[in-house]
């Protein structure tokens, strides 16, 4: 038996958001994706990857990659440091802003976060691959540094963890030419929570 191992170092992906004195007109929302699931791939995981080949990780956007994995059993692991600073402030004219003991700035909003991901797989057959990746394809934080802000009745905290398993099932048709398909088993946890009232040190109200 043939082992093949390949260990994804740690990476810092470091989220940033500066540029709202650039744009002081313009809305900008942000979300939960994850894309940090290869360490191979993530100098170009924000590019967009979608048929990603070469390491086992690229079954995370494309099952058929498994197809080309040696004899014996392959192992991919990654782990990823999400490190960011994110923080509003309320401008001019915002309602309640002026209010005592309510800030008008979040200060950093984003918490520190790991994402891991693995992947293995095993040739059954000369052209059929089994395989497994767990991955966690949404999730992070947001909680304000300050909980007494001026939009505190709108949000106080955001809250999303996924995990996802997925066996798969590749074959490859020809030397250059590979299928494959998988079952995704999926778990997702949210929390959101908002205060009661515009006065500070008010309770949260939370919805799971």
């Amino acid at each position: 038996m043939r082992i093949h191992i390949a260990v994804g170092s740690l990476g810092l992906a470091a989220l940033a958001l500066s540029i709202a004195d650039l744009l002081p007109n313009d809305v900008l929302a942000g979300g939960f994706a994850v894309r940090e699931q290869s360490a191979e791939y993530q100098g170009t995981s924000f590019a967009g990857n979608a048929a990603a080949g070469g390491g086992l990780s690229g079954m995370f956007w494309n099952p058929a990659v498994a197809a080309y994995v040696p004899y014996g059993w392959s192992v991919e692991v990654v782990g990823t440091g999400v490190f960011g600073n994110f923080d509003i402030t309320a401008g001019p004219g915002t309602a309640l802003l002026g209010v005592p003991g309510l800030s008008s700035n979040t200060g950093n909003m984003l918490k520190p976060a790991f994402v891991p991901a693995g992947y293995a797989a095993y040739r059954l057959s000369p052209d059929t691959v089994l395989a497994l990746s767990i991955n966690s394809p949404f999730g992070l934080k947001t909680d304000p540094a300050n909980r007494n802000w001026v939009a505190q009745t709108h949000n106080r905290l955001s809250e999303l963890n996924n995990y996802n398993i997925t066996p798969t099932l590749a074959f490859r048709l020809t030397p250059t030419l590979s299928i494959g398909a998988g079952v995704q088993f999926d778990q997702i946890q949210s929390k959101f929570q908002r205060a009661v009232a515009a006065v500070p040190g008010a309770p949260d109200v939370s919805a799971d």
